[in-house]
C-alpha cells in the first residue's frame, strides 16, 4: 500500500507516469469513489454503452470491481473502463444545469476538506499553495501535542471495508496511552459457497461467492518519542507487528506499528494498544483522519474527563478537558 502521506506517494505515482513516458504530467489530482457517488447524485446515472453497464451512486463499487478477473499483464481494457466513465463524468457536468453546477462546487469544496480529494504538483509554487489550503492530507505535528494517525489497508481483495464500523478511545495519564478501537464486521457471509457455485453454475459473477471476511493491515503512526507497550486483539497477544520510522516530504520523522488482523462476517472484535510516553504527555492531542473512512466516533479520556466526538477531519483536542 502507499505511503500515509500523501506528497510522497503522490511523487512515487509521478515517477511511474515518467517511466511510462509520460513526462509531462506534472500535477495530481487523487479522488475516492464517496467524491464520485456524490457526483452521480448530482448529475444521475451514467450509461457505459461499451460495457452495457448503468453506473449510479449505489453501484459504482461494484461496477469498477467487476470485472477485475479479466484484468491482466499488459491488459488495457481497466484503462479504457475508467477512461469512458471519466469522459462521461466531464460531458454530464459540462451539460448540468446552474444549480447542479453550484452543487458540484460547493460538495467539491467540502470533499476537499474531508481529503476524499487530494492534490499535488511537481512545481513547488503550486504545490505550496495545495499545502498551505490544506488540499491533502499530510503526515504533520505541532511540537506542543502529541500525534495519533490510524491507517487501514484492506488487503483481503474484497469489498469487505465498506460495511466495517469502528468506535476509537484514547486514555492518557502522563506518560501512558491506551488505545481502544472496537470494530465490526456487519458484511454478511456469501449465500452461495464457491464449491457449489462452481458445480451449478459456472458463470456466476464473483461477487456473489466471494468472502466478505475484513483482512486489515493495520497502522497506526505516532510521534517518535511514544514506545510501543503492547498489542492486542480479542485479548490474545499480537506478537509480531513491523516497526519503521517513516518520514514526510520534509523530512519530519514518525514511528509506524503495523500488524494484520482478520474480522469474520457478521462479527466484533477489540484491539488494544498500549504506548508509553518517553516524554511527558503534552496536553494536546492532534488526531489525523484517514481519507475514504467513514466519521469515525471517538472518546478521548484525560485526568477524569471525557470528551466523546465524531471525527470527520482531522481535529487538534485539548486533553485537560
Amino acid at each position: 500500500n502507499w505511503h500515509p502521506d500523501f506528497p510522497t506517494s503522490a511523487e512515487q505515482v509521478l515517477q511511474f507516469f515518467a517511466l511510462g513516458n509520460k513526462k509531462n504530467v506534472t500535477t495530481l489530482v487523487a479522488i475516492n469513489q464517496d467524491y464520485a457517488k456524490i457526483l452521480l447524485d448530482i448529475i444521475g446515472e451514467i450509461n457505459l454503452k461499451d460495457y452495457n453497464t448503468i453506473v449510479n451512486s449505489s453501484n459504482i463499487s461494484d461496477v469498477l470491481r467487476s470485472r477485475r478477473s479479466e484484468f491482466f499483464p499488459g491488459s488495457k481494457q481497466k484503462k479504457h473502463l475508467l477512461s469512458q466513465l471519466l469522459a462521461q463524468f466531464q460531458i454530464r457536468i459540462i451539460e448540468a444545469d446552474e444549480n447542479s453546477k453550484l452543487n458540484i462546487i460547493k460538495q467539491t469544496l467540502n470533499q476537499l476538506t474531508l481529503k476524499n480529494i487530494q492534490l499535488y504538483s511537481a512545481n513547488d509554487d503550486i504545490d505550496q499553495i495545495f499545502s498551505k489550503h490544506n488540499m491533502r492530507q499530510e503526515l504533520q505535528y505541532e511540537d506542543d501535542s502529541e500525534y495519533l494517525f490510524f491507517v487501514e489497508s484492506n488487503v483481503g481483495i474484497n469489498k469487505a471495508n465498506k460495511n466495517i464500523l469502528r468506535e476509537v478511545t484514547v486514555e492518557t495519564n502522563d506518560f501512558e496511552s491506551l488505545i481502544t478501537v472496537n470494530f465490526k464486521n456487519n458484511n454478511l457471509q456469501p449465500s452461495i459457497s464457491n464449491l457449489t457455485e462452481l458445480v451449478s453454475n459456472p458463470e456466476t459473477d464473483d461477487k456473489k461467492t466471494e468472502h466478505l471476511g475484513y483482512v486489515n493491515y493495520q497502522r497506526i503512526i505516532v510521534k517518535p518519542n511514544w514506545q510501543l507497550d503492547y498489542i492486542k486483539y480479542n485479548d490474545q497477544s499480537i506478537e509480531n507487528w513491523d516497526e519503521d520510522l517513516i518520514e514526510n516530504k520534509n523530512g519530519i520523522e514518525f514511528k509506524q506499528i503495523g500488524f494484520l488482523t482478520t474480522l469474520e462476517e457478521q462479527s466484533s472484535a477489540i484491539l488494544e494498544v498500549s504506548f508509553r510516553n518517553t516524554e511527558k504527555n503534552k496536553d494536546k492531542i492532534y488526531i489525523q483522519k484517514q481519507p475514504g473512512i467513514p466519521a469515525t466516533p471517538y472518546t478521548v479520556k484525560r485526568k477524569g474527563n471525557v470528551l466523546q466526538i465524531l471525527l470527520e477531519k482531522n481535529l487538534v483536542i485539548m486533553k485537560d478537558i
